[in-house]
C-alpha cells in the first residue's frame, strides 16, 4: 500500500499557518517546494516568504469539500 502526500506532509495549499519561531503572525500556504519549503503569504503585510516545513504549524485547515472560483467565492 502506497503512502499519500497527506500521510507525511503536515500542510496543504490554502491552509492557514504560523511560523513556530514567531507565532504572532499568520499566513496562507501558497506553494510547496521540494516537499520541504513552504511559500507563505503573510496576513497583514502581504509579504510572500519561504519557510522550512518543520517550522510551520497549521492553525486552520482549508475546507476541501467546497469548490471555489479563482476570485475566492464559493460555487
Amino acid at each position: 500500500m502506497s503512502r499519500r502526500v497527506g500521510d507525511w506532509m503536515r500542510v496543504r495549499l490554502g491552509d492557514e499557518v504560523v511560523d513556530l519561531d514567531d507565532e504572532r503572525h499568520t499566513g496562507t500556504v501558497e506553494g510547496i517546494k521540494h516537499s520541504s519549503i513552504v511559500t507563505v503569504r503573510w496576513h497583514g503585510t502581504g509579504y510572500l516568504g519561504e519557510v522550512a516545513l518543520h517550522r510551520v504549524k497549521v492553525v486552520k485547515r482549508k475546507n476541501r469539500n467546497v469548490l471555489h472560483r479563482s476570485d475566492g467565492t464559493k460555487i
